[in-house]
C-alpha cells in the first residue's frame, strides 16, 4: 500500500482502521487462522496504484461474519474467550478517547462469580443459576489493575463502585456511573 500509494495519508489511515476492524472481527468471529491468512493475502492482491479503500472488497465485513461476532460477544462465557481482554481494552479505549495502560490489567466481574449468601447481590441475583447466566457476559466485565481487582473481590456494588470509579480504565469508571447493578 505505502509503495503504491505514497502521500495518501487520509486513505492510509482509513486502511489501517479498516484492517484493525477486520482483524478484530475475524478473531471475535472465530474464523480459522488459515482462513484469516488467506483473506489478508487476497486483500494484498487487490491493492494497486491509487487504490481506494472502498474498492477493496476483502476489507468488507460480510453479514455472516458480523452475525458470528455479535453471537460471540453475547456469549454467556465471554470471559473465557481468548479475545475477551482485547475486546474490553478496545471498548475502554473508545470510552476514554485516549491512551490507557497496556499492562497490569485484569478482568473484574462487577457481579461477583461467587457472591456470599448474605450479600446485597442476592437481592437482585437470587440463585446460583442466575448468577452463572450473567457473570461472564460482556456487560458484567470491566478492566481493573490487579491491586484494585483484589480489593473489589466480592464486595457489594456500592462498595465496589468506589473502586471502579477510581480506576485508570474508562470501562470501569463508566460502570461506576450506574446507581445499581442489575
Amino acid at each position: 500500500w505505502l509503495l503504491l500509494n505514497p502521500g495518501q495519508h487520509r486513505e492510509t489511515l482509513a486502511l489501517v482502521n479498516a484492517l484493525d476492524r477486520l482483524t478484530m472481527m475475524l478473531k471475535v468471529g472465530s474464523i480459522d487462522p488459515t482462513a484469516r491468512e488467506r483473506r489478508f493475502i487476497a486483500l494484498t492482491s487487490q491493492i494497486g496504484p491509487r487504490s481506494r479503500i472502498t474498492e477493496l472488497s476483502r476489507l468488507t465485513v460480510e453479514p455472516a461474519l458480523r452475525r458470528d461476532c455479535q453471537q460471540n460477544l453475547r456469549s454467556r462465557t465471554l470471559q473465557y474467550k481468548r479475545y475477551a481482554s482485547y475486546v474490553l481494552s478496545r471498548a475502554s479505549l473508545l470510552l476514554a478517547g485516549a491512551d490507557e495502560p497496556v499492562t497490569g490489567k485484569t478482568i473484574e466481574h462487577v457481579l461477583p462469580r461467587n457472591p456470599p449468601g448474605d450479600a446485597q447481590w442476592r437481592a437482585e441475583f437470587a440463585s446460583d443459576r442466575i448468577v452463572d447466566d450473567h457473570t461472564h457476559r460482556l456487560g458484567n466485565l470491566v478492566l481493573l489493575s490487579f491491586r484494585d481487582n483484589q480489593a473489589a473481590a466480592n464486595l457489594d456494588f456500592e462498595a465496589k463502585r468506589e473502586i471502579l470509579g477510581g480506576s485508570e480504565y474508562a470501562i470501569a469508571r463508566d460502570a461506576a456511573k450506574e446507581a445499581i447493578w442489575t
